[in-house]
Order: structure tokens, then sequence, then C-alpha cells
């Protein structure tokens, strides 16, 4: 994401209109719709909408921070050049969050970092693939209100090929990796 997308989503936040946004910045129509689809509100609680909030967060903190859209890419956040997976759990029981850090082999082939941990599952390196994990806990406490929390591991730190990983909010373990986003 460039300087001047960036300014374009401030003023589509805004409430200004494309022709206004045009104007102001001299850039072309098919420029700004562009953009501001890209940048419509995902729904609450959505993927999308969470590697917006974090990456929103992190810009906000003065990190360069983009979402990347490449379907091919094992990662969805370049921050600073870092490369950053995201992964996202609701609770598993109260505090605690499992995250799937598997998938299922479907005859694909394997990608990079990847192991065959049986005929179906394929197991990862992360440190292979990415410098930070960000798990984001997801806990929905009505239709309209989510309670988020974060920690970002580095990649290194992961156990290799494990099928979950759980994290617990009141654990000391993995404290230090807990953000405020």
């Amino acid at each position: 994401m460039d300087q001047i997308d960036k300014k374009i989503i401030k003023l589509v936040e805004q409430g200004k209109t494309t022709q206004y946004i045009m104007a102001k910045l001299g850039v072309t129509e098919h420029k700004v719709k562009t953009v501001r689809k890209s940048s419509m509100a995902a729904p609450p609680g959505s993927f999308k909408d969470i590697c917006l909030r974090i990456a929103n967060s992190l810009i906000k903190e003065g990190l360069d921070a983009e979402i990347v859209s490449d379907s091919d890419s094992l990662h969805q956040l370049v921050v600073n050049g870092m490369k950053i997976i995201v992964k996202t759990a609701s609770p598993h029981k109260v505090g605690i969050f499992k995250f799937k850090m598997t998938r299922n082999m479907n005859n694909r082939e394997l990608r990079e970092g990847e192991t065959a941990l049986s005929k179906k599952v394929v197991g990862t390196d992360y440190s292979k693939i990415c410098d930070y994990v960000i798990f984001v806990g997801k806990d929905q406490k009505s239709r309209n209100e989510v309670d988020f929390y974060y920690w970002m591991i580095p990649s290194d730190q992961l156990p290799v090929n494990t099928h979950n990983f759980s994290l617990n909010l009141s654990s000391k373990k993995y404290e230090q990796y807990v953000v405020r986003l």
C-alpha cells in the first residue's frame, strides 16, 4: 500500500466523494474506486476484518504494513519487510484458544516448509515461510460484540509440525508475546 492509497483510504473514511478525492489528490476515478473497493469494510470478526485491524494498528504505530492479496502467498501481511501469517481461533474453553496448525493434503503438492504428517495431513515449519505468526483469539460475546486477543510470536519459537497450538489468556508462557492492537 503506497502513500496515495493511504491518503485515499483516509479521505474515504471521512466520507469524501470520489470526485472530491480525485480533485484533491490528482488521481483517476479508476484509482479511487479500486482503492475504495479494496478497503471496503469487511464483516466484523471476519478474517479480512482482522487483517485490516492489524495492518491499520501497525500503520498507526509508524510501521509500513501491507496486506498481501496474492492467493499464492503463504503469508497475509508484510510489515517493514517481515512476512507475517495470521491465525484465528474462537475459544476452545474459557480463556483458551486452540489454533489449527495443519491443513488437509487434498491431493495437493507440498508447499515450502511443509511436511506430510500422514497421508491426509500436512504440518508446517513456520520458520521456513515467515518471520512471525500473529495469533488472534476471537471471543464472540454477542452478535455485535467481539473481543480480540493478539499474540505476535516469532516463527522460530513455535513448535514444528504440530496439529494444534493452544494459547491461554492466564498463562505466563507466552505473556511476553501479547500485543495490544
